[in-house]
């Protein structure tokens, strides 16, 4: 998307919900079933903050109320989607 190198700072914040939102209710919503997407969102934005960290998926499970196996699911979702 070369376009995005031109787009006016301000609206950056706006881009980047608009593309987590369509990436949520698109492609995870055809890839896997997951039923609650705004947990999956918190999930996503977790991630990021823990990039280049050692994964706990026991931890990962206690900070948003998920089973370690659907943190791992989940994550999985991510890496397939390259996210």
């Amino acid at each position: 998307m070369p376009e995005t190198r031109f787009i006016d700072q301000e609206l950056i914040p706006d881009f980047h919900s608009a593309y987590i939102r369509a990436y949520i209710e698109r492609d995870v919503r055809v890839l896997a079933n997951i039923s609650d997407y705004q947990l999956f969102g918190r999930f996503l934005r977790l991630m990021a903050a823990l990039t280049a960290q050692e994964i706990n998926y026991s931890q990962l499970g206690r900070e948003l109320g998920l089973s370690p196996k659907t943190a791992g699911k989940w994550l999985e979702m991510l890496v397939a989607t390259f996210q």
